[in-house]
Formats: structure tokens, C-alpha cells, sequence
């Protein structure tokens, strides 16, 4: 875990956030934190081996696994702001990938 919050803390610390931390073993706990948001943009730092199904709980299509040793993809998932529409958004990107 420390890991996952030394790699959130330089943008918290510039938008002075405060970090929320919650164990691996509480997954649930983390969708439900995201779901019950008010807030406009969460970012989400979280383990290799969960994020898939924290991804999926959310809306997000299947992504392919996350190797331990990978560290550069980054997920974007955003919620319609019309309730009425289904499905969300989804980009995968890779840290350093020129925009399209």
C-alpha cells in the first residue's frame, strides 16, 4: 500500500487533497466509496490484482490482466451526467502516450 500512496501524493499535495486510504482486503468498501462520491474526479490508486474488478463493479469493459511488473496504464472512467444513459466511458492509456 505504501507504493499506491507514494504515487497519489504529489497530485494530492498540489490540489491539497487529503489522501483516503482503505486496505486492499476492502474492495468493496472502495466501490461503494466511489458510487456514494459527490465529488466531480476520484482518482483511484490501487493494487494490480484487484483493480480489474474494481473496474467491471464500476461499469468499466474487461481489461486484460495487469502484470505485477507493470506499471505505466492508466484508466479513465467517467459517469454520464444523464443518469439515464448506461454505460460509462472508458480510455486506457499508458503513461507518456502522445494524445490522439
Amino acid at each position: 500500500m505504501q507504493r499506491t500512496q507514494q504515487t497519489a501524493a504529489p497530485l494530492a499535495e498540489k490540489l491539497h487533497l487529503k489522501p483516503v486510504a482503505i486496505p486492499l482486503s476492502k474492495v468493496d468498501d472502495l466501490i461503494e466509496a466511489i458510487r456514494s462520491s459527490k465529488a466531480a474526479s476520484v482518482l483511484v490508486v490501487w493494487h494490480d490484482a484487484t483493480l480489474p474488478k474494481i473496474l467491471r463493479a464500476l461499469g468499466a469493459p474487461e481489461i486484460s490482466p495487469i502484470a505485477h511488473t507493470e506499471y505505466d496504464r492508466f484508466f479513465i472512467l467517467t459517469f454520464p451526467a444523464d443518469s439515464k444513459e448506461s454505460k460509462p466511458g472508458f480510455v486506457t492509456l499508458r503513461y507518456c502516450d502522445p494524445p490522439k
